[in-house]
């Protein structure tokens, strides 16, 4: 299956971080640094998934100077929702689907 392309599930394979990826991901950032009450220096999106849903949600793997994080943000037509944010236990976590209230793979 080509990458980025939508699968059943009405998500995406692992796609390439576009312009649009990493807007978002800064628009996040300070509600990712106040959540941990932290600052970052370095917040990159290193990866992402996206779901059609009555909007995307976009599922973003962040590379930060104090680890990495896994940030599922609500699309709903420009007014962006972070809906989830938690820590990797290790760089090298793929990132998937899953659902906040939950807390596990879809």
């Amino acid at each position: 299956m080509e990458s980025g392309k939508p699968v059943m599930c009405g998500g995406s394979m692992p796609h390439a971080v576009d312009d649009r990826v990493v807007e978002i991901t800064q628009k996040m950032k300070p509600l990712v640094e106040k959540k941990y009450e932290t600052t970052f220096s370095t917040f990159k999106p290193v990866a992402c998934l996206s779901q059609v849903v009555a909007g995307l949600n976009y599922f973003v793997k962040v590379e930060t100077d104090k680890g990495t994080y896994h940030l599922r943000v609500y699309d709903r037509f420009g007014d962006l929702q972070l809906t989830d944010v938690k820590e990797a236990t290790a760089e090298e976590d793929l990132i998937y689907f899953y659902h906040p209230l939950f807390n596990k793979q879809l």
